[in-house]
């Protein structure tokens, strides 16, 4: 039998691949000085990897020069500076999201859940995560530069009041259902 688990740790922290640099150099006894000599790299450049700081990245080219030099494969120094990367972006996301819960207010989930177009969550994080797939967005501001602006032509009561999230869930599942009608070419 399969070992099917996945892992979904998410933490909380990013990792420097400057940090992992770092340790790697004290446990040789080695100064960025002697780095960067080694490498070929600037010693300015070995220190703004280490801090961590700024525009410097791993790029393939530094990582073919610090597996030379150190004898760590490429695809390590690439991997950490993918995952700091992604950990960054992630948790930039994590604090844009809490920003746009109050969005959800304004989004009829419960008659949407109803309807069965999207699952109902009690923790109102998962149930952004959950609304933004639906809409075809990647955040609350997308939403607002493409919803709104849709031309569509419709009839709408007058003494009414016109709800745009609403009407923009109807016209999204319109959409998502008509995606999966299979039709002859026009």
């Amino acid at each position: 039998m399969a070992n099917t688990a996945k892992n979904t740790y998410q933490p909380d922290y990013a990792v420097t691949p400057g940090e992992v640099l770092g340790h790697e150099l004290e446990l040789r006894n080695m100064s960025r000085t002697e780095l960067a000599k080694r490498t070929g790299l600037s010693e300015k450049h070995i220190i703004a990897i280490l801090k961590g700081k700024g525009t410097v990245i791993i790029t393939p080219e530094t990582a073919i020069k610090l597996e030379r030099a150190l004898g760590m494969p490429v695809e390590y120094w690439l991997n950490l500076e993918a995952h700091y990367q992604e950990t960054r972006a992630r948790l930039a996301e994590e604090v844009q999201l809490e920003k746009d819960l109050d969005w959800l207010k304004r989004i009829p989930v419960n008659a949407m859940a109803k309807m069965g177009w999207l699952q109902k969550h009690k923790n109102k994080r998962q149930q952004l995560e959950e609304v933004l797939p639906f809409f075809g967005i990647a955040s609350v501001e997308q939403w607002d530069n493409i919803w709104p602006k849709v031309a569509v032509a419709y009839r709408q009561h007058n003494k009414h009041e016109i709800f745009p999230e609403a009407v923009s869930a109807w016209l999204r599942q319109g959409e998502l259902e008509a995606a999966n009608i299979a039709c002859q070419p026009y």
